[in-house]
């Protein structure tokens, strides 16, 4: 049954080998209520996960293989009527939906999150053709915020596509790693004045207590849920340029903010040892 609603949602959810798969569903359910909550909602809106899943990653369909068992502390995953959502829910009630999504790297070092999508797309590529490559997946195209990622050429180039590319099927992403205490990134103003909408999600970074992120920082709309099809309901509403996402959540302190940030060079300078 297809119903208006307020519906709530994180636009960028990754999950990594060294998360623990019930601390991850039950740490979403455990944020969403909070999140509605905080907006005055009923227990339990409608909530959406949209995963971004990086080449090689494929947790999304080994998710879709586990379904119709009990996977973990009570929680179960679902099939809907589509390929790319899966319902999760807890016996208690509490429920859910995964809707499956890729992260493409651009050839300029910038990142495009596909969602609504399973299907691979090249990395590498330039920023326009993996924009148009997204489209013609199906899915949204989202050009995700990341320290440093839009100063300089990088932020000329993003600034010239936003002035071209038509603002109901472009958007930028926000992150719940960002500092709370930094003021917007100044693109964002740009974005808004051109019509181009924000869609935060939580983000979360390949560390083992980062699995109880999701859920914590992302967007609310109203409007109608189909349960059989939430990513194709979705998708649809947000493709209306009349739909104003509202944020919900709060950024990184600055302290756990350098903490991580110095954490991640070292993981990354890690891997270039290895592969070298």
């Amino acid at each position: 049954m297809v119903e208006s609603s307020t519906i709530l949602a994180d636009a960028h959810v990754h999950f990594y080998r060294v998360f623990d798969l019930a601390t991850f569903l039950r740490g979403a359910a455990r944020n969403f209520a909070r999140r509605a909550a905080d907006l005055g909602l009923a227990a339990n809106p409608p909530a959406l996960l949209l995963m971004t899943e990086g080449t090689g990653e494929r947790f999304f369909q080994s998710f879709r293989e586990m379904t119709g068992r009990e996977i973990a502390d009570g929680w179960i995953f679902e099939p809907t009527s589509e390929e790319l959502s899966l319902r999760v829910a807890h016996r208690d009630g509490r429920r859910f939906w995964l809707v499956a999504g890729r992260q493409i790297a651009a050839a300029e070092d910038l990142e495009v999150l596909a969602l609504g999508c399973k299907e691979h797309l090249p990395d590498r590529q330039p920023l326009r053709e993996t924009i148009a490559a997204v489209r013609r997946s199906g899915a949204l195209a989202v050009i995700p915020w990341g320290l440093g990622k839009w100063w300089f050429r990088r932020g000329r180039l993003l600034e010239a596509i936003l002035e071209e590319e038509n603002p109901a099927e472009l958007f930028l992403g926000d992150n719940g790693g960002r500092p709370r205490a930094a003021p917007p990134p100044r693109i964002f103003e740009t974005a808004r004045k051109r019509g181009v909408r924000i869609l935060p999600g939580s983000d979360p970074l390949p560390f083992e207590q980062q699995a109880e992120r999701p859920g914590s920082y992302g967007f609310a709309v109203n409007g109608p849920l189909d349960p059989a099809r939430p990513a194709a309901s979705l998708k649809s509403l947000l493709r209306s340029p009349q739909i104003q996402p509202v944020p919900f959540g709060e950024g990184e302190r600055l302290l756990p903010f350098v903490r991580h940030q110095l954490a991640m060079q070292i993981r990354k300078r890690r891997r270039r040892v290895k592969v070298s």
